[in-house]
């Protein structure tokens, strides 16, 4: 069964992204299993370049599928000619409308990288 939640993109996501949906190791809401990362839903997925447009990134666009609850940074495909060829993480909502972070190879790079935001965000100090 589909899950209701899953934007409809224009392209095939890599596949660990529906890997993590199928064995409910992500949710689409703040606080679940990738905490402090979540998947965006249908209706919060968009276009970094239309929504922030100015920067020219070659015949690619950006299509945030996940934000960092604690900050403005999303998780987005690098698409080209409809294929998801690396992850991107921007800064969005700044005064150039977003800056490029980091660009990740695979998407299975980013989810390491996310295991070590979760290993931060567990061990960090109660206050």
């Amino acid at each position: 069964m589909r899950n209701e939640q899953i934007p409809d993109f224009s392209f095939f996501p890599p596949p660990g992204y529906l890997w993590l949906i199928d064995r409910g190791l992500v949710g689409f809401d703040p606080f679940s299993g990738l905490q402090p990362w979540h998947y965006l839903d249908k209706k919060n997925s968009f276009s970094v370049n239309e929504r922030w447009p100015g920067k020219d990134l070659l015949d690619t666009d950006l299509i945030a599928f996940a934000k960092r609850q604690d900050s403005d940074d999303l998780a987005c495909f690098k698409v080209h000619i409809s294929e998801a060829v690396a992850i991107v993480i921007v800064n969005g909502w700044t005064s150039n409308g977003y800056d490029i972070i980091t660009e990740y190879q695979s998407f299975w790079e980013w989810l390491k990288s996310v295991v070590d935001d979760i290993a931060e965000w567990v061990e960090l100090p109660v206050v």
